[in-house]
């Protein structure tokens, strides 16, 4: 089981959030972040404590893989999905808002979209129907998804222009300090010296996912040093995003260290690509960062996404 520490003001807000919609004040919470920052877990936290109110729980999950069925991550929430012959699309999105209403007038309902980075139009188009009405019913939508995985046109990038506007963001960043602490001491089983928390801070940048997965190669091998299987996985994803350019000028940048200077990169690529377009699209996806204090200066947002690049 793992261990659930920090983010003690988000879930506060959604706990509050669940006694509005408890007293009949519904509402939509979207929780936004990297890959592995906790936006699910933190939605389970909520299910935890909607269930132990008395209220129902109930899940929805985007494919990655393109074919599924329209609406698919509201099926298995919709637990009598009205016949949509003879209807047009809004009659049809009011029978499901209705739906969904009715089986949360009785005791409350807690839906959770998860990865809706990857839902197609027509269940954003649908959410945004159901966002609407969430204020007269019992209705609690949570919906998660990778903010850095959002590009240009993407239908969720289209879509959260409207939901915004019926909804309560949630930026999940990396866990504090003293969290990191925490959690890194549950995992080992005993008090983490400083030394070491700081190292793992710098290392994962509070990532409970790659802070975890740190932990299991410290405990296996002993050491810090090193990208473990399952972080890498999770960064090359990220970065096949890019495109092979964007790719190559990272790589090269990852030899000069975790920050570097963009005309230093330019100089030793070689040319024949756009390095200036390519560092862009790293900092668009959360990959680097620039360093505020000198023009032309970027580092890595996480150690790890470096390593990765740098053993490749």
């Amino acid at each position: 089981m793992t261990t659930f520490v920090g983010r003690d003001g988000e879930r506060t807000e959604l706990e509050q959030m669940l006694t509005a919609a408890l007293d009949g004040r519904g509402a939509l919470a979207l929780l936004a972040g990297e890959p592995g920052i906790g936006k699910t877990t933190l939605a389970e936290q909520v299910a935890t404590a909607a269930t132990s109110r008395g209220a129902a729980v109930r899940w929805g999950r985007c494919p990655e893989a393109t074919g599924a069925p329209p609406f698919w991550p509201f099926r298995p929430i919709v637990q009598s999905w009205p016949p949509a012959d003879g209807l047009d699309r809004f009659e049809l999105f009011e029978n499901i808002a209705a739906a969904l209403a009715n089986d949360a007038a009785p005791s409350g309902l807690v839906v959770i979209l998860d990865d809706l980075h990857w839902a197609d139009e027509g269940t954003l188009r649908l959410l945004e129907h159901i966002a609407v009405g969430l204020p007269q019913t019992r209705l609690l939508i949570i919906g998660t998804y990778r903010d850095v995985d959002v590009g240009r046109g993407d239908p969720l990038e289209r879509a959260l222009g409207t939901l915004v506007r019926h909804a309560t963001q949630f930026k999940l960043r990396g866990l504090a300090r003293a969290d990191v602490a925490q959690l890194a001491g549950a995992a080992r089983g005993n008090e983490v010296d400083p030394a070491t928390v700081s190292a793992l801070v710098d290392h994962t940048d509070g990532n409970p996912f790659f802070l975890n997965q740190v932990m299991r190669l410290l405990a296996a091998e002993g050491r810090l040093e090193g990208v473990p299987p399952g972080v890498g996985e999770v960064v090359r994803r990220r970065l096949e995003r890019l495109g092979d350019d964007a790719v190559g000028v990272l790589t090269v940048a990852a030899v000069l260290g975790r920050g570097f200077d963009a005309r230093l990169v330019e100089a030793l690529h070689g040319g024949g690509v756009d390095v200036d377009k390519a560092i862009d699209s790293a900092v668009d996806a959360a990959l680097l960062e620039e360093d505020g204090a000198l023009p032309g200066r970027y580092r890595f947002v996480h150690a790890l996404v470096r390593e990765v690049l740098y053993e490749d």
